[in-house]
């Protein structure tokens, strides 16, 4: 159960929230041919689509309402319609309104509105054929103001503002939800039984988040006690087993409170603070079980809030209860892999970092045979915002053990964000109107092979200007931002890679000449590597094709992720980099109603260069070792790699999702989960006094480092995503406490120190394999004969025995060090970066790290 909340000081009033201005507007849409309807008076067809989501895992349908369990598509038994002026504004005033009554179905519903010739005129001024008026719909308003139809009208910004009811997101299933729709309709006969007609796609106001988990059968750690001087004295093992039955999760911090337009509101920053009284609320906990029938769900009710003067301890508190709930879920049909029913919030927008920052909280319980310990996990949303009538999909793969309750450990999920109605068409008959519809217009695929499309079209539809093309051979970019496919630009006058881009229309199952798309593959193997070495190869089109029908577009692509594949040259050829594919869907009888669609697909290993940007010796690589770049000391020495036969001035960023079935190796956190200081990481060492991010003008050491994970499940364990230094930090050998130092103090290009530190043995077997396929230069290299011309790993030493990396445990002698950095934990935080010019400490505790919007 919940601990009781305290010490919360909070009051709500909506027009004191702040509303972000750049949010999507009243949507519109504009219907110059509509739907002749059969009805009593103006028939309107209002369509809340169906709850259909396809995920990245296959065979896997995530929860959606098709059984109607969720209460998410009901209109209620009436709607209230608002007519405005064709071309209306905020400040328009409505001509007419009424409450009408709703013929439901499973995905929508008609109204017919009865009217006259007066009625017909004042609605669309006037009796002339093909005058317009804008609809504004509202169906399930349960706000404080009534709609007043007899002897009132609002303007539409009136509407728009209109506050709506606190939401009690505890009640599970919801009664039913709050949406809103409008569309143009235009005036076919006034003298018809049925003068007009239209069709409005409704939208709730709403968001919806789904959690989806999976979680390791046991986890093995090594436990180790050190003297002051660092020497290991004791070491043993430990297995922990999660207790999956026992598994919770909260939603943090959702909103409760909204306007009828859905314009996300801030919440308040501060918990304490009087504005965030009613403004939040806390599941607590959702019970994360699988089952095709039923679970019990617990959550924690808050009834009321004492104030100081009412509360034993002076303080604000809060009264609450407990509930346990029967919730219905779904076999998802994968592994380990445990769900529920959805969450909801009102839109909501926040300032990354701050307290009331909405998130999941993971609580999983953990078993080593002879006590039970809980571990918690902070999963941040990828954005900083829940959009209205938008469905967020959470996908998370834990791997590790968490953090105490006060210091979660934070992970990375993978995020779907859709169109809560992906805008499938109803069972009505729709016979004038034309309309080509997607939910979007660019997917990427995460190492899956098959990504299902939904289209929704009043036509039968073709697919032309179909092209592929594998990475770029711009500088530095995996795919040059120019190289990008514009949407609603000619898919034919573009020039991809290859000569000759085919078009492919599959109701023909033709080419234009040949069954070969022309392509190049990346060559990151390349000697200097100045212009990525584009190779040049065919692809096989018939691998390509999509099928197409008028309600979805399925395309099917084999991923190479075999890395024992070899080509007819006796050469790797498994996938390392995206494929971009790209086309234009559109109506076959009338190219004018079109979409332009990109996929990238993304294999499970996927390398990007990524050129350090200095140009000349004078900016040393803006390479910089504990505040030095110029140093006769062996840790801190400087070399430049634009002279000298070692001149790779890229780093290299090693993204994978999978690793091969046949490797001994597993991903994830290889870093230790205390952070040391200079003092704790080398006995005896004081790091260099510099400015540090977050602290202005401030000065500090090394404070916050998590270095390397000496333990024996650390040494097998691969990052998901790391950058490695460029030649620009190559060393002489050194002492294993010198590559400590220097790791735990480097900094290259903007990526600063104390964040970079020593591979693991996994990283740099992995690397050198990734070498010895060809897929990048030789990174780590080894002399045949003497092993001391090797490299440091986390806890020991990788030796190249006559030229074969092999590993050595042990911390005596001299060796290289190539550092590398966690791009998976430090990129699109609020400082991935600093200047180039200036050593800056980039260290910081797990939980202090606030994420931002990833770059598009």
């Amino acid at each position: 159960m919940m601990r009781n909340i305290t010490r919360i000081c909070f009051a709500m009033a909506l027009a004191a929230f702040c509303v972000t201005s750049c949010h999507r507007e009243l949507e519109i849409t504009p219907a110059p041919e509509m739907p002749e309807l059969e009805g009593d008076g103006i028939v309107l067809k209002l369509d809340v689509g169906g709850m259909e989501m396809n995920t990245r895992v296959d065979a896997d349908t995530r929860p959606g309402d098709d059984d109607g369990a969720f209460n998410e598509k009901i209109l209620g038994n009436a709607v209230d319609v608002f007519f405005f002026p064709e071309g209306a504004t905020d400040n328009s005033r409505s001509t007419f309104s009424t409450s009408a009554s709703v013929a439901a179905s499973s995905t929508g519903g008609h109204l017919s509105i009865p009217v006259n010739a007066q009625r017909i005129s004042t609605i669309f001024d006037g009796t002339v054929p093909g005058s317009k008026s804008l609809v504004y719909v509202v169906a399930n308003y349960n706000g404080a103001t009534s709609f007043d139809h007899e002897n009132g009208s609002y303007t539409l910004g009136e509407l728009k503002s209109l506050p709506l009811a606190k939401a009690n997101w505890a009640t599970f299933p919801q009664s039913r939800f709050v949406m809103t729709g409008s569309s143009e309709i235009t005036l076919i006969d006034a003298s018809k039984t049925t003068p007009a007609s239209g069709s409005i796609q409704m939208r709730r106001v709403a968001s919806k988040v789904t959690f989806k988990l999976t979680v390791a059968d046991e986890i093995v750690v090594e436990n180790i006690k050190k003297d002051q001087g660092g020497n290991v004295t004791e070491r043993s093992l430990e297995t922990w087993h999660p207790l999956k039955e026992s598994m919770t999760v909260y939603l943090q911090y959702s909103m409760n409170y909204a306007r009828l337009d859905g314009k996300p509101l801030h919440v308040p920053a501060d918990p304490k603070s009087v504005a965030a009284k009613d403004s939040l609320f806390t599941f607590d906990p959702n019970k994360l079980v699988a089952s095709t029938k039923t679970i019990a769900r617990d959550r924690t009710i808050i009834d009321r809030i004492l104030r100081p003067e009412e509360s034993t301890s002076g303080e604000w508190e809060v009264e609450s209860h407990h509930e346990v709930l029967n919730v219905p879920v779904y076999d998802t049909k994968v592994k380990d892999l445990s769900t529920d029913g959805p969450f909801y919030s009102y839109p909501v927008t926040w300032e990354p970092g701050v307290q009331t920052e909405p998130f999941l909280k993971l609580i999983i319980p953990w078993n080593n045979g002879s006590h039970t310990k809980y571990y918690y996990y902070k999963v941040p949303f990828s954005v900083s915002e829940l959009e209205s009538n938008n469905w967020y999909e959470v996908t998370l793969d834990v791997q590790i053990l968490g953090g105490e309750d006060e210091q979660p450990i934070p992970l990375t999920a993978t995020y779907k964000i859709v169109d809560w109605v992906p805008g499938t068409t109803s069972e009505a008959s729709v016979v004038n109107a034309r309309y080509l519809s997607v939910p979007k217009t660019e997917w990427i695929m995460y190492n899956t092979e098959e990504l299902t499309i939904p289209i929704t079209s009043s036509h039968d539809v073709e697919i032309v200007g179909y092209q592929v093309k594998s990475k770029g051979t711009a500088k530095g970019n995996a795919f040059a931002e120019k190289d990008k496919y514009d949407n609603n630009r000619n898919p034919l006058s573009d020039t991809w890679i290859g000569s000759d881009p085919r078009i492919y229309n599959p109701f023909t199952g033709t080419l234009t000449s040949t069954t070969e798309i022309n392509a190049t593959r990346p060559n990151y193997n390349d000697s200097d590597m100045d212009d990525g070495a584009p190779a040049p190869y065919n692809l096989d089109a018939t691998s390509w094709f999509p099928t197409i029908t008028t309600d979805q577009i399925v395309f099917k692509h084999d991923l190479n992720n075999d890395m024992t594949s070899k080509g007819s040259d006796n050469k790797a050829n498994y996938d390392v980099a995206p494929y971009y594919i790209r086309f234009q869907v559109r109506h076959k009888d009338n190219p004018a109603y079109f979409k332009d669609i990109i996929i990238e697909q993304r294999p499970a290993i996927v390398i990007e260069p990524q050129q350090n940007s200095a140009t000349n010796r004078n900016q040393h690589g803006f390479v910089w070792i504990d505040k030095s770049y110029n140093s006769s000391t062996t840790w801190k020495a400087y070399t430049n790699a634009l002279d000298g036969s070692n001149h790779n001035v890229n780093m290299y960023v090693i993204s994978t999702s999978v690793l091969p079935s046949t490797s001994t190796s597993v991903l994830g956190d290889p870093r230790s989960l205390t952070a040391k200081s200079d003092g704790e990481l080398v006995y005896g060492w004081d790091s260099t006094d510099g400015n540090y991010v977050g602290g202005g003008d401030r000065n500090r050491d090394l404070t916050y480092y998590y270095q390397t994970d000496v333990t024996s499940e650390a040494e097998n364990t691969i990052a998901p995503s790391f950058r490695i230094a460029s030649s620009h930090g190559q060393t002489s050998t050194m002492s294993y406490n010198d590559a400590l130092r220097r790791c735990a103090s480097y900094q290259e290009d903007g990526r600063p120190a104390g964040r970079w530190r020593i591979p693991t043995k996994a990283e740099i077997l992995y690397i050198t394999t990734l070498s010895a396929d060809g897929m990048i230069p030789a990174l780590f290299t080894f002399n045949y004969q003497q092993l001391d011309e090797s490299y440091w790993c986390s806890n020991g030493k990788v030796d190249g025995v006559w030229g074969t990396p092999t590993y050595f445990p042990g911390t005596n002698g001299d060796r290289y060090v190539r550092c590398v950095y966690d791009e998976w934990f430090w990129e699109n935080t609020t400082y991935a970066t600093v200047d180039r010019n200036t050593f800056k400490w980039g260290d910081q505790t797990r939980e202090s790290v606030v994420r931002t919007k990833a770059a598009e």
